[in-house]
């Protein structure tokens, strides 16, 4: 009896241990839908895989792309198939990314990789509507330098490599509100960009500022119709 209530506790133990070992695995996995852009040049000729199926993508730098829908573990990882020493086409990892937690919609920033080339560097924004809504303007900040922002009576600066969402206010709403910004210039900062922006409840947009190959401050803009808007 001793020996069949041992045996009985082991199995007791291996299902538990399974079941977490189970219950761990699927917390891994992450299920979310994304846009994605890219910056100076359009990427094309890559993939993901979610299960056995090859996933193509491409992103072009004027607009946002078409929806991806990604199930997996968080790092997401795209692929180019390439030549080996033999002739045969292999996958070679050319950009990856570990998605942020919470997220169920994503917008993706690919940029070159100074350091490989064909690879690229990935940036990623959650869009869920209750951190990016209508009306807001997301402002990424891809220069070297600290910039600026004022956008209407809102006031933000930026470090290298930052963002911030600033949304619509009750003044700015169906208005024209001012956009100015400025980068920093040893201890003053200098205007690099200064126009009127509509502000749409129905409409979101992705702000990217980034310094062309002669060091040039260039401002792309992305807008977003929302869907049901």
């Amino acid at each position: 009896m001793r020996f069949k209530s041992v045996q009985i506790l082991v199995l007791v133990m291996l299902c538990v241990l399974m079941g977490q070992a189970l219950f761990g695995q699927e917390e891994k996995t992450v299920t979310v839908d994304f846009m994605g852009l890219s910056l100076p040049d359009a990427v094309d000729g890559i993939y993901y895989v979610v299960g056995d199926i090859k996933c193509p993508v491409e992103f072009s730098p004027g607009f946002l792309s078409r929806e991806y829908h990604y199930h997996g573990l968080p790092k997401l990882v795209f692929y180019r198939d390439e030549p080996d020493s033999e002739g045969v086409m292999q996958p070679v990892e050319v950009a990856s990314i570990k998605l942020p937690r919470g997220a169920s919609k994503l917008s993706l920033l690919f940029v070159p990789d100074g350091n490989a080339e064909g690879h690229y560097r990935i940036r990623a924004f959650a869009d869920d509507a209750n951190k990016f809504q209508g009306g807001g303007y997301r402002f990424v900040n891809m220069t070297n330098r600290h910039i600026a922002v004022a956008l209407g009576e809102e006031r933000r600066e930026l470090n290298r490599g930052q963002s911030v969402v600033i949304g619509m206010t009750e003044q700015s709403r169906s208005a024209t509100v001012q956009v100015k910004l400025a980068a920093a210039a040893k201890e003053e900062w200098k205007l690099i960009f200064s126009t009127n922006w509509a502000v749409n409840p129905r409409v979101r947009t992705l702000v990217i500022i980034y310094r062309d190959e002669k060091g040039d401050y260039e401002v792309k803009r992305i807008r977003e119709t929302l869907k049901g808007a």
